[in-house]
């Protein structure tokens, strides 16, 4: 496919399905900070309400794996929860 093409699709696709277009545009991701504040919010919250919290409440509010893995410890800090518990 030329690149003539692909805009004459875009183009089509547009005006035949205009309630595609919003999924045209991959959305940005978060920055670092946005998800390690949205995920100290959720440890707060989900420790509050539960009293523990693990890896699937994690996935199952929508983190993924790698962003567990890189910013649990600095959100655990920020949602002060080591001293909510001592």
């Amino acid at each position: 496919m030329s690149a003539a093409d692909a805009r004459y699709a875009d183009e089509y696709f547009a005006t035949i399905r205009p309630d595609l277009r919003p999924f045209r545009k991959v959305p940005r991701a978060d920055p670092p900070e946005g998800v390690r504040a949205r995920m100290a919010e959720f440890l707060q919250h989900r420790y509050a309400a539960a009293g523990q919290i693990t890896r699937d409440d994690l996935v199952a509010a929508g983190f993924t794996a790698p962003d567990i893995d890189r910013h649990f410890p600095d959100a655990l800090t920020i949602a002060r929860l080591p001293q909510m518990v001592a």
